[in-house]
């Protein structure tokens, strides 16, 4: 017959069954822990406001940092890396060629992903086009045509407060991605050249224009040619009366002197003198 051995775990005085530490003591078997302190056995510190950007809390108040980070929360982000312009969902793309920044210079100016790996960006901390003085802890206006070389290439880059503008040739603008001064392709407002077809050239455009129709001088829209009857009444229920008797184009019924009112088979009426279409029509007497 064996005898049974018992083992009683050791208490620490006042009855805990570790030490407290870091200045915590022990009472009635609990750990009062010192400020800054929490856990059984005092062993967690508490950082009143959490640690940033993947930092971890070691002391009180005292956060661990990956490389590129330091501040008290980690807070200030030294990292540098690619900025993007454009993201499809997982993927980011049209990356400033020759750029690489901080996160809050690209984010805060014309940025929408940063890093590589790339990391979309968040809220700012200051409005955009701003970003916080390390020294006064005041947001100030970043001047964007000097922080982010390449700006308006094709241009001038034009500083303002909270962002930038391109001042670019003539029939080009700033383009969304590149941020380079680009050709505008006029043929795609639909409302361009009607009657005919838009053609997109560097810096302008012109319009080859269908059958019956002529450009007028500067090419940039189509003159109808073709003669109908010109009448010189419209009733306010758009009937047509008192046919000319010599049949006009659509300019010369519309636009000549107590001339028409509507012209054609389908009785269009003519554009109210003054407005745009009036002008478009007029313009062409001088081709």
């Amino acid at each position: 017959m064996h005898d049974c051995i018992y083992i009683f775990a050791a208490r620490t005085r006042g009855g805990c069954r570790r030490i407290c530490m870091n200045g915590g003591t022990c009472t009635n078997g609990t750990c009062a822990c010192a400020p800054g302190w929490s856990g059984e056995f005092c062993t967690e510190p508490i950082c009143r406001e959490p640690c940033l950007h993947g930092g971890r809390c070691i002391a009180p108040d005292r956060c661990v940092c990956f490389h590129g980070l330091s501040g008290t929360r980690c807070e200030i982000d030294r990292r540098t890396g690619p900025c993007y312009t454009e993201t499809r969902n997982a993927l980011c793309t049209g990356a400033l060629e020759g750029v690489v920044c901080t996160k809050q210079l690209c984010c805060a100016t014309v940025g929408r992903a940063w890093g590589h790996p790339c990391e979309r960006c968040g809220n700012l901390d200051c409005p955009h086009g701003h970003i916080r003085n390390l020294a006064t802890k005041e947001c100030q206006d970043i001047d964007e045509c000097a922080a982010v070389p390449g700006l308006c290439t094709g241009g001038r880059c034009v500083n303002s407060v909270g962002s930038f503008s391109c001042e670019c040739p003539a029939g080009q603008r700033r383009h969304p991605v590149s941020n380079n001064c680009e050709d505008i392709d006029e043929c795609e407002d639909p409302d361009i050249c009607p009657n005919g077809k838009c053609v997109n050239t560097e810096g302008d455009y012109y319009c080859l224009c269908n059958p019956h129709f002529i450009p007028s001088p500067d090419k940039k829209f189509c003159i109808d040619g073709r003669v109908r009857t010109c009448f010189s009444y419209l009733s306010e229920t758009g009937e047509c009366a008192d046919p000319l008797a010599m049949p006009l184009s659509n300019r010369d019924c519309c636009c000549g002197y107590n001339m028409g009112r509507a012209w054609g088979d389908l009785c269009q009426p003519c554009p109210p003198r003054g407005s745009g279409q009036y002008r478009l029509t007029e313009s062409s007497t001088n081709e």
